[in-house]
């Protein structure tokens, strides 16, 4: 592959001019791959070549551009394709130029600021914003024409991009963006400029991707206009969340407006929406798994109604850790895989609408072994749910790996005998043997290596 400084040598030496004029001359097919100076040149002729003779003065410019590029030894442009790609685009607009092409002075050392001055003086007979010289190494050709506008004297309101309402003040800002922007960041930038925002409100507005969906410009306008009268600070990530909110309430309701809302209440709901959305996206990639064997349980107290019910579906589990505020949605994979099961914990009260969840409860399916039970928050669950939870694992055969702090014995069962006529209660040790709290089970040890094979799963998947 050739090299930058072999590309400058190639530019520099003497039969540079005469490879030029072997290029133009040829009629070879147009051929894709080409990775050397002389086959990107060879490209871009045959380019034009294949769009017929109306486009011959283009080839025409093109050569006589970069002749003057090696006359004026500003071999730096020459070397690199991405600057002979805006040599081609000046020569797109040969019949735009406001000078002569041969009449321009190199008056810099870099090749950037020589492929700025050219475009300046071929199409720039006023003074056009410096930012929109960068148009011309783009792959659209429309910014360039805006360029091309301006440089010729028209005015900011004139260019068809520019929306409806667009103030003089605006146009003003429009002229004076800072290098960094597009022409769509600059008309957002001169447009929460003229609204009244300060300069780092009107560059985050111009950064702010999400504007980009909306596609009606007056309802743009107005969510511009309302973003700069924000008196407090906006994070950048509130703001991106609270216009893909505005662009939906807008698509669903072309009414939407602003009046008597503030930015408080706007976020409020946006958090709303977002938290919904998440619930829509997980439902979207919705999984099921095949039930195991451990049973369901209900007992009837005092005070309601407890059920244990396994969760079957990847729904289920999002619904009960935004229930509980933990993370159960992300054992879907390993319910999916048959390695855990997941069990709720639900109190109903008689006569009352709904229920309460008291505890989220994994069992490992090869050792029926309840690994964790983690109530709200991830708190430990409450002493009356561990004891229907401990009642639960004696009826289904299950052992209980879970540790708390202070740690529960529950009530043991009588196991009645008689002596002389009198009954005599003794317990039954029906629970699990005692284990060390830094003791690591069997089950653990086998969940850290699934969970450890599932990440170089999808590992091997993004290569």
């Amino acid at each position: 592959m050739e090299t930058q400084s072999t590309a400058i040598q190639i530019a520099a030496r003497p039969g540079f001019r005469e490879m030029v004029e072997r290029l133009y001359a040829e009629q070879r097919p147009l051929q894709y791959g080409e990775t050397t100076l002389e086959g990107f040149i060879r490209f871009q002729f045959a380019s034009m070549d294949m769009m017929g003779e109306s486009h011959k003065p283009k080839k025409d410019a093109f050569r006589i551009l970069l002749l003057l590029m090696h006359t004026k030894k500003c071999y730096g442009v020459l070397r690199n394709p991405a600057f002979i790609n805006v040599l081609v685009n000046v020569a797109w607009f040969e019949d735009k130029t406001v000078r002569p092409v041969a009449e321009w002075v190199k008056d810099s050392l870099t090749a950037e600021g020589q492929l700025a001055s050219l475009i300046r003086h071929c199409f720039a007979k006023y003074e056009v914003p410096e930012f929109m010289e960068y148009t011309f190494a783009e792959n659209s050709r429309i910014p360039m024409y805006y360029y091309i506008k301006l440089g010729r004297g028209d005015s900011v309101q004139a260019l068809n991009i520019i929306p409806a309402g667009f103030t003089a003040r605006m146009a003003h800002e429009f002229r004076n963006t800072p290098k960094q922007f597009t022409i769509v960041q600059a008309i957002r930038r001169a447009q929460a400029l003229g609204c009244g925002a300060t300069a780092a409100r009107a560059e985050a507005v111009a950064w702010a991707h999400e504007f980009e969906r909306f596609q009606n410009p007056v309802f743009t306008l107005a969510v511009i206009r309302f973003v700069a009268k924000v008196e407090e600070n906006i994070p950048f990530d509130q703001l991106q969340q609270a216009l893909e909110y505005l662009n939906e309430m807008y698509r669903t309701n072309n009414a939407y407006s602003f009046k008597g809302r503030t930015w408080a209440s706007v976020t409020k709901r946006a958090a709303e929406y977002h938290a919904e959305l998440a619930r829509k996206r997980a439902a979207e990639q919705f999984s099921d798994w095949e039930l195991c064997g451990v049973k369901d349980y209900e007992v009837e107290k005092e005070n309601g109604i407890f059920r244990i019910i396994q969760l079957g579906t990847s729904e289920a589990l999002y619904e009960e850790g935004r229930e509980m505020s933990h993370c159960v949605a992300d054992y879907a994979y390993d319910c999916t895989l048959g390695t855990v099961a997941i069990f709720s914990m639900r109190r109903f009260v008689p006569g009352d609408v709904g229920y309460v969840t008291l505890a989220t409860i994994e069992v490992a399916i090869e050792t029926a072994e309840i690994v964790q039970a983690k109530a709200k928050f991830n708190e430990m669950p409450c002493d009356e749910a561990r004891a229907v939870m401990m009642d639960w694992a004696v009826a289904e055969k299950l052992t209980d790996g879970t540790f708390y702090e202070e740690e529960y014995v529950p009530p043991p069962p009588a196991d009645v005998h008689y002596q002389g006529g009198q009954p005599v209660q003794q317990p039954v040790d029906y629970y699990r043997p005692y284990r060390p709290k830094n003791e690591i089970s069997a089950t653990e040890v086998v969940r850290i290596v699934l969970i450890i094979i599932k990440v170089l799963w999808i590992l091997s998947k993004l290569r």
